[in-house]
Parts: C-alpha cells; structure tokens; sequence
C-alpha cells in the first residue's frame, strides 16, 4: 500500500522538532509514553501512527498536535 504525503512527512517534521529542542529519541519516547521501538518506526516512516500516538509525541516535544502537523511548504 502507498503511504500518503502527510505519513510520509511525519517521520521528517518529529525527527526535525526533536532535534531542534537537543531531545534524544529515547527521551522523547521516555517523556511522551511511547515505546522507542514504535518512535523509530513513525521516525522512518515504518509506521502509520495513529492520531493519539502523535497527541502523546507532540506532548513530549512539549508542543500541539498542530504544531506538530505543521509542515514546512514544499517548493
């Protein structure tokens, strides 16, 4: 099955947010309560996360759901 545009930029935006506030995967999954293993998948695009899954990330990165989901414009 083809991943949509929006599942496929997930992973990028939460790698991007994570690295811009110095947070390590293991403590983003550590603080939002997801497993490391289910991180790294939604990180590589393994894995369509589920809505309530990124409401725990972007709490973790201590940011909103649409902050999160706010992708920069592709040129």
């Amino acid at each position: 099955m083809k991943k949509s545009k929006i599942t496929l930029k997930i992973g990028k935006r939460i790698i991007q947010l994570r690295e811009e506030k110095g947070i390590t995967s293991e403590k983003l999954a550590f603080i939002s309560g997801v497993s490391k293993n289910a991180l790294r998948y939604i990180e590589r695009n393994l894995s369509d996360p589920r809505i309530s899954t990124l409401e725990q990330i972007a709490y973790g990165l201590n940011i909103s759901l649409l902050e999160l989901l706010d992708f920069p414009k592709d040129n």
